[in-house]
């Protein structure tokens, strides 16, 4: 079963409207399955080191902090422009965060992500991320890539090509409905310059996420990553639905339903072969989730 391109195009609007096949295994807590086992050429490994992150980040400030010097007008712009930012993330409070480390983009290289500033309108997407590489004893700035509302990073997955496949999510949405699309750093919705390029094997195997937080009364449902884990080759990931009831609070208007309680939670897992040229998704996500996507968005 597949979500429908209009469920995804009214879920992330212009900065992530792409078309995603979704199905999947439901999963009962505590029930087993058959275990693989470990696989040499894939470790699941923490996602940053910090003593790298501190040390990229150091640099991008800098190299914002060198950027914005000059006054607003063609040359920093043009500077920023072609490192794919927008004048104003020279008011970024914080010259970025950094995210996971290891050999992300390049096979062998030390390299770390931060989630940084993009200068642009929150409908265009106000985050980005930035690579940083190690060159000599110094990090540099090696690309800016996607733009969303936000940024996050969830597992880091090493391997024997010498490449890190590391599974990032990018938020998009507004007034109380938060849609996300997850998948790999490099493939899909995550490569450079993401939103000009046609789709590629990667789009039909990202996962849809959404986030409800909204006042309106009645029952709302989100969808959201569970546990993450390697069993050889496959890397499973658990989907969650979780349901809430927003209901009156003494204070509330008529129209407004500020107290929530939870209404339950559902789990399905789907899994993803990593071996081949990209990973693979070889489970479809479940009706369920479909139908909360339909819904909610």
């Amino acid at each position: 079963m597949n979500t429908p391109n209009s469920v995804r195009a009214r879920l992330f609007g212009p900065l992530l409207a792409v078309a995603v096949a979704v199905t999947s295994v439901p999963f009962v807590a505590g029930t087993s399955w058959a275990a693989k086992g470990p696989n040499p050429a894939f470790e699941k490994v923490a996602l940053l080191d910090a003593a790298r992150g501190a040390a990229a980040k150091s640099a991008y400030g800098a190299w914002i902090a060198g950027n914005c010097e000059a006054p607003a007008g063609t040359e920093r712009t043009r500077a920023l422009t072609q490192a794919g930012l927008a004048d104003d993330a020279c008011l970024a409070p914080a010259a970025g965060d950094p995210v996971a480390s290891g050999a992300l983009l390049e096979a062998g290289a030390d390299e770390v992500l931060l989630v940084a500033a993009s200068g642009r309108a929150a409908a265009e997407g106000d985050h980005t991320f930035a690579l940083m590489r190690k060159h000599g004893d110094a990090y540099r700035l090696a690309t800016h890539l996607v733009l969303a509302r936000g940024l996050s990073a969830h597992a880091r997955i090493t391997t024997g090509a010498g490449t890190d496949l590391l599974l990032v999510c990018a938020d998009a949405g507004n007034m109380g409905h938060y849609p996300s699309r997850c998948g790999f750093l490099g493939l899909g919705s995550f490569r450079k310059g993401a939103e000009t390029l046609p789709p590629d094997e990667s789009f039909a195997d990202e996962l849809d996420l959404l986030t409800v937080d909204s006042a309106a009364c009645g029952t709302h449902a989100s969808v959201g990553l569970g546990a993450i884990a390697l069993d050889g080759d496959a890397l499973k990931i658990d989907l969650v639905i979780a349901r809430a009831l927003q209901h009156k609070a003494p204070a509330d208007r008529h129209d407004v339903c500020t107290r929530r309680t939870s209404a339950g939670t559902e789990r399905f897992r789907v899994d993803f072969d990593l071996r081949g040229k990209h990973p693979r998704r070889t489970t479809p996500i479940p009706p369920a989730v479909i139908k909360v996507l339909e819904r909610q968005g």
